[in-house]
């Protein structure tokens, strides 16, 4: 996108043209809206991009205002429209965008403007369960698996009314006395939504059945997130809305099913994962293709105005159709050896992919085909890649370290920034997310425990090395147990995430 020229230049220059009226969508559900108190908004700013040059307009309206007119707009071209909430010390804290073809005839315009919220899954306490002979406990730093001590070590200090365990905190430690986790287990069966911004609950939200537990996130634009769902011996997806924080009946699928991609650019939705690549329509649920595929989904991303379905498997790079899905079959754009990680440019015409195993970084044009292999390679290898078009660079965790980073890479420059200049992170990260115009990054770590389960935010700037805050992870509001006397209420461990307007 352009330099913003603002209105009152634009108008200055004359010429007819046509009217859009652009009406903001909000959510149903008071604190998700942008105008709730808790996301600070301070003033918004809505702007219409045209594809030529001095067609870009802008204005700034008032927060009790909740449309904007822009006259005597040039026509015949592709427009994109964004609506930009921010607080007052200039962060992104809300977003809506639309692309709108402009013709002859004045154009009414309604866009989602929600909230910069991350949805975010998790693992249970103590993964569900420890292994025979371990016990889930908590010796001082969160729970997590222990084993149990020799029958007496503790003498007979252990409180049996507190139900204290006597175990080994650490395989070289002495024993000691701990509680075992006496929550309520609720964590791998709700979803948070969290503002990016000041990284608070803004809401918990149940899954569809009790016995479903997470196991993908991904964002549909500001509609809302697309959550892959595994119960015994079934796999199904479910449309999770933005404006109301209630689910959409689930879609049942092959059993499997790991990672599933929606658009707001197509009515088909696509799911990889067990053997199979699978394309549903998202308003009937029917079945549209259902065709084998091989390997471990690793990654995924939609692309080429919501045509082309992307996936990263542990066999290669799996593409299919979401024009006609009827009649395609699954291709491969070309060869990554090791590819372990996928990000698609903000207009989503080109796909990045990086290799896990020698960090070389391959662009493929979901729009014209053909792709082109970067010179330079990330200096370290990645997975779970992300775009960020504010800074126009690629991150991505670090593969298979003792401590893991977040490492990142400029696809203006062409090259990976430093590895002494990654970005540290907690343990057991599986989740990464880039949000509306890649202003802010989030990343969520399971930790070794409840207690180091944490989120790592970056806001990349343009031509700057990346840097990172790390915070401990929020508290669930309802989910509480004692350690001795005092009440305390549980930290999930976070495993997956998605943001709004993002990828």
């Amino acid at each position: 996108m352009k330099r913003l020229l603002f209105l009152s230049l634009f108008l200055g220059c004359g010429g007819s043209g046509v009217t859009i009226d652009v009406a903001l969508d909000l959510p149903t559900k008071d604190v998700l809206s942008p105008y709730h108190p808790s996301a600070r908004l301070a003033y918004v700013r809505v702007t219409a991009d045209g594809a030529e040059r001095l067609d870009d307009v802008a204005k700034d309206i008032d927060l009790a205002a909740r449309s904007v007119t822009f006259e005597s707009y040039p026509v015949s071209r592709l427009t994109r429209v964004q609506v930009q909430g921010y607080d007052a010390l200039g962060t992104l804290v809300a977003f809506g965008q639309l692309d709108a073809q402009v013709d002859t005839d004045d154009l009414s315009l309604t866009i989602p403007f929600r909230r910069t919220l991350a949805y975010v899954t998790h693992r249970d306490i103590c993964d569900g369960g420890c292994a025979e002979g371990l016990v889930c406990a908590n010796p001082g730093d969160g729970h997590r698996c222990v084993t149990p001590a020799a029958t007496g070590a503790c003498g007979a200090s252990c409180n049996a009314r507190e139900q204290e365990v006597c175990a080994l905190p650490a395989p070289m430690s002495g024993p000691a006395c701990m509680r075992p986790y006496g929550g309520g287990a609720r964590g791998a069966h709700v979803i948070y939504a969290i503002d990016v911004s000041s990284k608070t609950l803004v809401d918990v939200i149940d899954l569809p059945a009790a016995d479903q537990t997470a196991v993908n996130i991904t964002a549909k634009g500001g509609a809302g997130v697309w959550v892959t769902l595994a119960s015994p011996g079934k796999s199904s997806a479910a449309f999770l809305s933005s404006a109301t924080n209630t689910f959409a009946p689930s879609v049942d699928l092959p059993n499997g099913i790991e990672y599933v991609l929606g658009s707001p650019d197509t009515k088909y939705v696509a799911g990889g994962g067990g053997g199979n690549l699978y394309v549903f329509d998202e308003t009937t649920g029917a079945e549209a293709r259902k065709v084998p595929l091989g390997g471990r989904i690793l990654d995924g991303v939609i692309g080429g105005g919501g045509s082309k379905a992307l996936f990263v498997t542990s066999a290669g790079l799996a593409q299919m159709d979401l024009e006609a899905p009827q009649e395609a079959d699954p291709n491969s754009p070309g060869d990554v050896v090791g590819a372990s990680g996928v990000a698609t440019s903000d207009d989503g015409r080109f796909a990045y992919v990086t290799s896990g195993a020698d960090g070389r970084v391959f662009v493929f044009d979901l729009v014209a085909g053909g792709s082109l292999l970067f010179e330079n390679r990330f200096l370290a290898t990645v997975r779970n890649m992300v775009f960020s078009a504010h800074a126009q660079i690629v991150l991505g965790i670090q593969v298979n370290a003792p401590s893991q980073r977040v490492f990142a890479y400029s696809i203006d420059d062409r090259s990976g920034f430093p590895v002494d200049r990654g970005i540290s992170i907690l343990p057991e990260a599986r989740g990464i997310a880039s949000g509306a115009l890649g202003r802010r990054v989030v990343i969520v770590s399971a930790g070794t425990s409840t207690g180091s389960s944490g989120l790592t935010v970056v806001d990349p700037v343009p031509d700057q090395e990346p840097t990172g805050s790390t915070v401990l992870y929020p508290r669930d509001p309802t989910d509480s147990y004692l350690e001795g006397t005092v009440m305390s209420f549980q930290r999930y461990r976070p495993d997956r995430v998605a943001i709004l307007n993002g990828q």
